[in-house]
């Protein structure tokens, strides 16, 4: 393999996922963590990326306009604030309780995580 990974002690981690009855494998080079530790980093890592998808379907943010900090998060705080007063329409005229506040219960925090942590590097 020809990739610059000679040299590279890799580890692998297996996971079990109870809610989904299924084993994962997760590849680190990462050999003092505990597993536990890479396991628990890649679920908040995988939440992100499903955060970042949902928000791409739901919010319509194909490309963001700015690349600061300050404007990428407008961009979302809009495009949140739009998604959220059309779902309150939607409920209003449809009296559909059901829905989108989903998104909002369990991704809300994801947002929140990136915008007033480090992981944030834009």
């Amino acid at each position: 393999m020809k990739a610059g990974l000679e040299g590279q002690i890799f580890r692998l981690v297996t996971v079990y996922k109870e809610d989904e009855n299924k084993v994962i494998h997760l590849i680190t080079n990462q050999i003092d963590w505990q597993a536990i530790t890479i396991a628990d980093l890649y679920k908040k890592r995988w939440d992100i990326e499903i955060f970042f998808k949902l928000m791409k379907q739901n919010l319509q943010i194909k490309t963001f306009v700015g690349t600061s900090e300050n404007a990428v998060k407008s961009q979302i705080y809009v495009a949140m604030i739009v998604f959220l007063l059309l779902e309150l329409i939607r409920r209003v005229y449809c009296k559909n309780k059901t829905g989108s506040a989903t998104f909002v219960r369990k991704y809300g925090y994801v947002y929140f995580i990136i915008c007033h942590s480090s992981i944030c590097a834009v």
